[in-house]
C-alpha cells in the first residue's frame, strides 16, 4: 500500500508539472527555477523541517520512554528550544541586515545539525543537562533559519509571485516534515526493533543531523550576499 500511494503519488507530480509546463500563466511556473536562491531556500526549508519535526516526534517519546517522564514533563523540558527559538527569532531580522541572508542561514543550519547531533550523543547517558542544552543550540538554529528562508524566496522572483514563493516554501516545509518523520521514525523503528532504549534514538538524530548540515552547505553554495535583492 505504502509503495502504491508513492507510485501514485510520483505520476501525479510528473502530471501536475507537465501542465504547468505547457500553461500560459501558470500556477507554479517552472522558470522560477531557474533561480539557484529559490531552488537552495526550498532545499533550505525542506531539509530544515525534515530533521527539525522528527526531533519533535522523537524527543518526548525518549523523554517518557526512557527517561520515565510523564507527558506533562517531558513538554516542559522542551522549553529551552522553545524560549531560545522565540528570543533569537525578534533578533534575526537585525542580524540578517548585519551579516546577510547567507551568514544567517549557514549559522541557522549549522545550529541546528550540532544541536541535534549533540541530542544523539545526550540520549546515551548525558541526562537533562546535556538535553537541554543541545535543545537550546537547536532552538538558536530555528530562530536564526526560519525568517531568512522565506525572505530569500520571496526576494529572488519577480514581485507578482511572491506568493508562488511563500506557498513553495511552505510547502516544502511540509515535504520536508512529512518525509523527515516517516524517514527517521523508520530508523528508530528499525534501531529499537521490540523495545525502545536510549541507543535505538542515536541513529535517527545523527541522521537528523546530518541532513541539517547539508542545507547549510546549500545555503553556502548557493545563497549570495544579495539574495534580498528583489528580482
Amino acid at each position: 500500500m505504502v509503495l502504491g500511494a508513492a507510485a501514485v503519488s510520483l505520476a501525479a507530480l510528473v502530471v501536475f508539472l507537465r501542465i504547468e509546463a505547457r500553461t500560459k500563466g501558470a500556477m507554479m511556473p517552472l522558470e522560477l527555477f531557474r533561480s539557484r536562491a529559490l531552488s537552495a531556500s526550498l532545499a533550505i526549508a525542506a531539509l530544515m523541517t525534515f530533521g527539525m519535526y522528527a526531533m519533535l516526534f522523537l524527543t518526548p517519546l525518549y523523554l517518557q520512554s526512557v527517561q520515565g517522564a510523564s507527558a506533562l514533563t517531558a513538554g516542559l523540558e522542551l522549553l529551552p528550544m522553545s524560549v531560545s527559538f522565540v528570543i533569537v527569532a525578534q533578533l534575526s531580522g537585525k542580524l540578517t541586515t548585519l551579516f546577510g541572508p547567507r551568514v544567517m542561514t549557514c549559522c541557522g543550519m549549522g545550529g541546528m545539525g550540532i544541536g541535534m547531533l549533540m541530542m544523539a550523543f545526550a540520549v546515551l547517558g548525558g541526562g537533562f543537562v546535556s538535553i537541554a542544552a543541545a535543545l537550546l543550540v537547536i532552538g538558536i538554529g530555528l530562530g536564526l533559519n526560519t525568517a531568512p528562508v522565506q525572505n530569500v524566496a520571496v526576494a529572488s522572483v519577480p514581485k507578482n509571485r511572491a506568493g508562488t514563493a511563500s506557498g513553495l516554501v511552505n510547502t516544502a516545509r511540509m515535504v520536508g516534515a512529512t518525509l523527515g518523520v516517516a524517514v527517521l521514525g523508520l530508523l528508530f523503528a528499525m534501531s529499537a526493533g521490540g523495545a525502545a532504549d536510549a541507543a535505538s534514538f542515536r541513529l535517527p538524530y545523527l541522521v537528523g543531523g546530518a541532513a541539517e548540515l547539508l542545507g547549510m552547505a546549500v545555503a553556502f553554495g548557493f545563497i549570495g550576499a544579495d539574495a534580498l535583492k528583489k528580482a
